[in-house]
């Protein structure tokens, strides 16, 4: 009888070692985490999105547009850009349309490419004199930004409306975005579609202006 229990009491070791081993090898195939501060963290997820800024250049190489004309227009220059921070971009008119920004040709000081964005056709501004007393004026965000999915948004320069504290300075192809102060590789812009819905987003790509 005895040599019964003692057999039952070694299958019951074994069976408990097993166990342990089962639960140290899943343990050991998950995510990686480290105590820092007394916090626990973990290690950035696979594929995590990461913000490309791109570098808006107005020019090429020859001093040529980048983009191709769309228009020629004649009129005037009051001051220098508010959308971007570049010394050689203003704010202009054209009739009654408001151009911003418009860059100073390098062939051609008194002719400007206005462009509407970065990925669009610029206008051809002809003027008869640039603002002499000009200050650059300091901009901080993007030009334009692109949401994951492809939403392209352009920065306003008008009176935005609020969201969650979140200036939504941005107008987009179907509705507004704001972008949330950020920190790491990844921009992040609370989106409100034309539809009424809200979410964060990360920004895929934000443009910058030439100089800034």
């Amino acid at each position: 009888m005895s040599h019964q229990v003692g057999g039952v009491r070694a299958l019951i070791t074994i069976a408990a070692a097993l166990l342990l081993l089962a639960g140290c090898a899943s343990a050991h195939h998950t995510t990686p985490s480290a105590a820092v501060g007394g916090v626990q963290t973990t290690s950035s997820p696979v594929g995590a999105t990461v913000t490309k800024v791109r570098v808006f250049a107005p020019f090429d190489r020859s001093g040529a547009p980048t983009a191709g004309v769309a228009a020629h227009r004649s009129g005037s220059c009051f001051t220098t850009s508010i959308t971007v921070m570049a010394a050689d971009a203003y704010r202009c008119f054209a009739g009654n349309s408001i151009l911003d920004p418009c860059f100073v040709s390098p062939d051609a000081n008194r002719v400007l490419e206005c462009y509407p964005s970065p990925w669009g056709h610029p206008t051809e501004l002809r003027v008869h004199k640039l603002p002499t007393a000009t200050t650059t004026v300091k901009i901080a965000r993007p030009w334009a930004i692109q949401l994951v999915g492809g939403q392209r948004c352009l920065a306003t320069n008008g009176t935005p409306s609020i969201l969650r504290g979140i200036p939504l300075s941005y107008k987009c192809v179907d509705g507004f975005a704001g972008m949330r102060k950020y920190t790491g590789r990844t921009m992040k812009a609370l989106y409100r579609a034309s539809d009424g819905l809200v979410g964060m987003k990360s920004v895929m790509i934000a443009w910058s202006s030439s100089t800034n």
